[in-house]
């Protein structure tokens, strides 16, 4: 019934009891929309003629408001400005910092030279083999291909020059080469530009790509530090969700990779008090399986690893998989009269829902535990899913890499022969 107190001070223009048109409101949204875009340069030299021309009529109240607008404005448009870096050009800044499995990827957003975003992906579990060039260009693919990223407001109207809608880039500014760069410029409809360390440019271009990189290298660095350890809680809720008799302080896990059966190979990855002990990660080569037989190459490799009578034993085993692969894993244990090691499989999410539906809906991770029927799922929320999906997806990355190795050098010798 009556405009809060924001109004009254006059921070509000009251909307929710009509004190401001539907259009005058609208217009008004479009101008911070253009402020927060780096775009108020315009409003701050309409501000300044409406001031002075309120003070020479002597409506000198109304000139003090256009004077706090302007002061307000122009701390906005400082705060956004990094020297007005990008020359009024709307661009993104792109760049990856790597280290061994992980890396990091940061998006500077200017648009109008202002930078309005600096956007963070922490690329997790990635390949160490593949090339950065390569994981820079499926990085680009998958974030630019996501429209929902860049989507305007549909009240804002797009300026001259953005690729598609309102907030997309002109120009994206990379530093290393992505490969394919001209069919990813082509399927994604934008203008990549990459800048080598002998290339000439101007001095502000070489700036924003090492203020990217230096977020990226910082980014990957705070990454690692939290992902170091998943500490004592996560444990703790392990042993609980999988009612394990004492707490899994050493878990390995084990994963196959193998295409059509051939160069078949499988990774052991250890954690222990929940961080990865790369010293104690192993390579496996398939020696007695011929054919894809992931049940018998789970068998060998178990095999292997548990007559070394010599290593600790870990206090949990998981493997990739579900029942098929536990009740391999469950049964060469109980042959070898290993005790004390709980198995488990964890499952990885499914869809759910056919080609004809119309919703496409997926499952939760699932673990299945020996003697129970149904799986248990894992709610991504907690600390026990994030730990286990880590393990998982650590000895699933282990495993591809040793599979890429041996195909190219098999595929080497072929064409050396």
């Amino acid at each position: 019934s009556r405009p809060c107190i924001l109004h009254q001070m006059g921070k509000c223009s009251a909307p929710c009891v009509g004190l401001i048109s539907s259009e005058d409101y609208q217009a008004s949204m479009r101008e911070a929309a253009q402020v927060l875009e780096g775009k108020g340069t315009a409003f701050v030299a309409t501000l300044r003629v409406q001031m002075d021309k309120a003070a020479e009529e002597e409506r000198f109240e109304e000139a003090a408001h256009y004077r706090d607008q302007l002061k307000a404005l122009e701390l906005v448009t400082a705060t956004q400005g990094v020297n007005d870096a990008a020359s009024g050009k709307n661009r993104d800044v792109v760049s990856i910092a790597r280290e061994e499995s992980e890396g990091h990827a940061v998006v500077l957003q200017f648009r109008g030279g202002r930078l309005l975003a600096v956007r963070h992906f922490h690329l997790q579990n990635t390949d160490a083999s593949i090339p950065s060039e390569e994981l820079l260009s499926e990085f680009l693919a998958q974030y630019y291909l996501d429209r929902s990223r860049m989507s305007a407001a549909p009240d804002i109207e797009a300026e001259p020059g953005f690729a598609g809608d309102g907030s997309s880039p002109v120009e994206v500014l990379l530093e290393h080469l992505p490969p394919d760069l001209e069919l990813l410029s082509k399927t994604l409809g934008l203008d990549f530009r990459v800048l080598g360390p002998t290339d000439e440019c101007e001095p502000l271009e070489r700036q924003v790509l090492n203020v990217a990189s230096a977020n990226a290298r910082h980014g990957l660095e705070l990454a690692r530090r939290k992902n170091a350890g998943h500490g004592i809680q996560a444990l703790e809720e392990v042993q609980e969700k999988l009612q394990l008799a004492k707490l899994p302080q050493r878990i390995e896990c084990y994963d196959i990779s193998n295409t059509q059966g051939d160069d078949p190979v499988a990774s052991r990855v250890c954690f222990v008090d929940g961080a990865p002990d790369k010293n104690l990660y192993r390579r496996y080569q398939i020696k007695t399986v011929v054919g894809s037989n992931d049940f018998a190459m789970m068998r060998e490799v178990l095999g292997r690893r548990f007559a070394n009578v010599e290593e600790d034993l870990p206090d949990l085993v998981v493997v990739d998989g579900g029942k098929g692969q536990l009740s391999q894993a469950v049964a060469i244990l109980e042959e070898l009269n290993v005790q004390g090691v709980a198995v488990v499989g964890l499952a990885k999410a499914r869809t759910e829902s056919d080609f004809r539906s119309k919703e496409v809906k997926s499952s939760l991770e699932r673990i299945f535990i020996p003697g129970r029927k149904n799986p248990v799922p894992l709610l991504p929320h907690t600390k026990a899913y994030q730990l286990l999906v880590h393990v998982r997806d650590e000895a699933h990355r282990f495993a591809v890499s040793y599979h890429r190795l041996l195909r190219s050098k098999r595929s080497l010798r072929s064409e050396e022969s």
